[in-house]
């Protein structure tokens, strides 16, 4: 017999849940915080008297922290003054609790979860700490003592941007610590709280638990089996040996699923057909309600399955629909971006800008180089990245409003 959420179901047309009520302060913070960001990141506190950042810059910086994207820039972390590497560090932990608790909320809903809004608050504030304090005791620099704790959030936040020194693909840091840290945020705070219940003895892994987990996997070997052929085989020179190449494209195979920590681009991308990959793993992401983006692993079997649903004659589901919106916003997010790109940096060849599409509005902060673009170009950008981490986050909301019966999460 199926549980029943606590709160009675709102109407259809009621606003969405967590967009009223006690969480209603979360979007209004949300914008918040990236305008006082812009104004501290294009102060003198930021960067040294007389090289603070410009507008566009200072947006940009914003946005890229906050929407947990990772792009490298002109202006890295590592440069800012002291204010300037709190405000990054406040700005990704914050966009880390933001997605966890807005589409937290909204998922345990759907998929009837017996947790409640402050039980999901609760948790997203526990595992961030947990977070911080890994970071704090194997990532720590004895001089720098922010170092660990901003390059552990980071990472948990699929967000691309370092304070510290960069390890090595192949380091235990990497292996052991920044890359499984990039899973956990990706597997979605409801799976994260299910498989928590289900350690407990309180109650079987649900199907949407089990989907995220499963698809987890096999998109890992699909990457990984992709990157290493056409990395290893592809080899001009062949002087990659297969452990190295191996290595390297189990690191892509996760890098460029949202995690985007900047490890040297040509060092785990260095063929065209690679880069292609990638660009196709960027597509696909992660799990939804966590702080990946792309397109997410369960949309992609919602469709099938619901393609399946139609042919055979029987009802699609709701959550087929909003599988498809959200496959058509996303769409129109990277093409819209595209051809803005397009006219704002005609110097860029289209392949590049294509890639800085499609990394933005999957927030997962890959580019070939550092990103060096001005004025309407990173506006553009920045918007990209915004619509990337809240349009999913409104298409869970109105979700949970709409359907409480869905059994997978699809954006």
């Amino acid at each position: 017999m199926q549980s029943t959420p606590a709160d009675p179901l709102p109407p259809l047309l009621a606003p969405p849940p967590a967009a009223t009520g006690p969480l209603a302060w979360l979007w209004p913070a949300f914008f918040l915080l990236l305008a006082l960001a812009a104004i501290c990141f294009h102060s003198p506190v930021t960067m040294v008297g007389g090289n603070e950042l410009s507008w566009d810059r200072a947006v940009f910086a914003a946005a890229n922290a906050l929407t947990l994207t990772g792009f490298q820039s002109f202006a890295a972390a590592g440069r800012y003054q002291p204010a300037g590497q709190w405000m990054t560090f406040l700005l990704i932990v914050a966009g880390t609790q933001f997605a966890l608790i807005s589409a937290g909320v909204a998922s345990v809903r759907i998929l009837r979860l017996r947790h409640t809004a402050s039980q999901v608050i609760a948790a997203a504030v526990t595992l961030q700490l947990l977070v911080l304090l890994v970071g704090s005791v194997f990532l720590a620099e004895p001089t720098r003592p922010l170092v660990g704790a901003f390059d552990a959030a980071a990472a948990f936040g699929n967000c691309g941007l370092t304070l510290g020194r960069l390890p090595s693909v192949a380091s235990s840091q990497a292996q052991l610590i920044l890359l499984p840290l990039a899973i956990l945020g990706g597997l979605g705070l409801p799976v994260l709280l299910d498989i928590t219940d289900w350690f407990r003895g309180h109650a079987y892994l649900a199907r949407h638990s089990r989907s995220v987990l499963f698809l987890t996997a096999v998109a890992y070997l699909v990457g990984l089996t992709l990157l290493f052929v056409f990395r290893w085989v592809g080899a001009a020179n062949g002087a990659d040996s297969w452990r190295s190449a191996l290595a390297a494209a189990s690191v892509a195979a996760i890098d460029t699923r949202t995690a985007g920590i900047a490890f040297p681009f040509t060092q785990l991308l260095p063929t065209a057909a690679t880069q292609w990959i990638a660009v196709g793993l960027m597509i696909v992401g992660a799990c939804p309600a966590g702080t990946g983006g792309g397109l997410k692993l369960t949309t992609l079997r919602e469709l099938g399955c619901g393609t399946r649903r139609v042919l055979g004659g029987q009802p699609a589901g709701r959550a087929f629909g909003f599988a498809l919106l959200w496959v058509g916003l996303y769409g129109l997010t990277a093409a819209l971006s595209l051809l803005l790109l397009v006219c704002c940096e005609p110097q860029l060849s289209g392949d590049r800008l294509l890639f800085l599409a499609v990394s933005a509005t999957s927030n997962v902060g890959l580019s070939h180089d550092t990103v060096n673009l001005t004025g309407a170009g990173l506006y553009v950008l920045s918007g990209t990245m915004l619509l990337g981490r809240l349009t999913p986050i409104v298409l869970l909301l109105r979700m949970a409003q709409t359907d409480t019966q869905a059994n997978l999460l699809v954006a």
